[in-house]
């Protein structure tokens, strides 16, 4: 008091208390550096996936892309760069799918150009393919090859000498052989092209039957793929209900009931009932879509055409 010492004081714990409070202070501080060192490794994790998921999928599509399936798309939707690059990849693929699918057509216009009687065939047969496979619920890639399958199915009639393709009355034995060899043929021409295995079935297999009865291989029952069941339908209906110079077309009905009768034996009943399932909205696409009934040769006049 007055700036004079009176009296001095200290405070005594026991040593007890002392060790105690240190070893609480040190769970204490334990405790709350593990909750922050989990949530920043939390945190990181959730960066690290939302950054890396993208980038993933990009390469898992490009990967896809390269073994030949042009249906993949990568689907990342984001406003950084990650999206930006994913949405370029999705529409070059596009673009790739497209200009692919033009070239196959540009082929296959070229191979029923041989036959005025089966302009548009080809096509008509691969997109007809494709809306069976579509109502069976076959996943995009099957779907794509289907659709290729079918404007390339006839390619090995570029084998087959016009005397015989272009005969308009009945062909002979001998000729009948030749003409089943257009499958084999087909496969040879392919041979050195990177196409996909569907594709491959449907070219060499729209002849075959399920009870053995075609060609070129004669399989039968399991050994038929669904490929090939479907290829031989949308070949078989698309044949029957068009023109050729030995006969008239049938009537879709009348198309209809031949595969209808003819289900179990030479025909998948699924494969059938799936196209029944389609039939109208085909014959609607058919009668409206020039690209459904081929291209037509300009008239040209003789006398006018120069070397």
């Amino acid at each position: 008091m007055r700036d004079q010492a009176v009296g001095l004081y200290s405070v005594g714990l026991p040593t007890e208390f002392m060790f105690s409070a240190a070893a609480t202070t040190r769970t204490q501080i334990a405790l709350l550096f593990g909750v922050a060192m989990a949530a920043v490794l939390g945190i990181g994790l959730y960066l690290a996936y939302h950054l890396t998921q993208p980038l993933l999928r990009l390469v898992r599509t490009a990967r896809l892309v390269a073994s030949g399936d042009l249906t993949a798309r990568s689907e990342v939707v984001s406003g950084d760069e990650i999206g930006t690059l994913a949405s370029s990849f999705d529409e070059m693929t596009s673009k790739l799918q497209h200009q692919h699918l033009a070239t196959v057509k540009a082929l296959t216009s070229a191979i029923d150009a041989r036959d005025p009687h089966t302009m548009g065939h080809s096509v008509r047969v691969g997109q007809l393919a494709m809306m069976i496979g579509r109502h069976l619920q076959l996943d995009e890639k099957t779907l794509a090859q289907l659709e290729i399958g079918g404007y390339l199915h006839d390619i090995g009639k570029i084998g087959i000498r016009d005397a015989i393709l272009l005969k308009p009355g009945a062909l002979t034995s001998e000729e009948r052989r030749v003409i089943e060899e257009h499958p084999r043929i087909g496969l040879a021409i392919l041979d050195p092209v990177d196409v996909a295995k569907e594709v491959l079935e449907f070219v060499e297999s729209h002849h075959e039957r399920l009870n053995g009865s075609g060609y070129p291989h004669g399989l039968r029952d399991d050994l038929v793929s669904i490929v090939a069941r479907i290829a031989a339908v949308s070949d078989v209906y698309d044949a029957v209900t068009s023109e050729r110079p030995y006969r008239g077309p049938m009537a879709p009905e009348e198309g209809l009931a031949l595969l209808q009768s003819d289900a179990g034996n030479l025909f998948d009943p699924r494969v059938v009932e799936a196209f029944a399932a389609v039939q109208p909205e085909w014959e609607r696409r058919r009668a409206s879509e020039p690209e459904l009934q081929g291209f037509k040769l300009p008239d040209f006049d003789s006398h006018k055409v120069t070397a």
